[in-house]
């Protein structure tokens, strides 16, 4: 379940984490695949765990803004995807 605008849950928080870790995990393996060899060390360790929190704390900010319907909440109206209600 969504939480309301301006607000956040464990829902939000989880999305939010995996959304991060995955998001490392993509970064490492495109360095495994551009780098010669398997050298853990020559990765790039500080621009990995950047990207991550990055990814992590967008994701948080989009969902304390969006509401139930994943839109984000603005002083004139809420901006996104139309519902499919007709």
């Amino acid at each position: 379940m969504s939480s309301k605008p301006f607000s956040l849950n464990s829902a939000d928080a989880f999305r939010s984490l995996a959304l991060g870790v995955l998001l490392a995990v993509v970064v490492v393996l495109q360095q495994m695949l551009t780098t010669h060899g398997f050298d853990y060390q020559s990765y790039d360790w500080a621009m990995i765990l950047n990207v991550a929190i990055s990814a992590a704390l967008t994701q948080l900010g989009i969902n304390f803004a969006s509401n139930e319907k994943r839109q984000i909440e603005t002083p004139v109206g809420a901006v996104g995807p139309k519902s499919k209600e007709t």
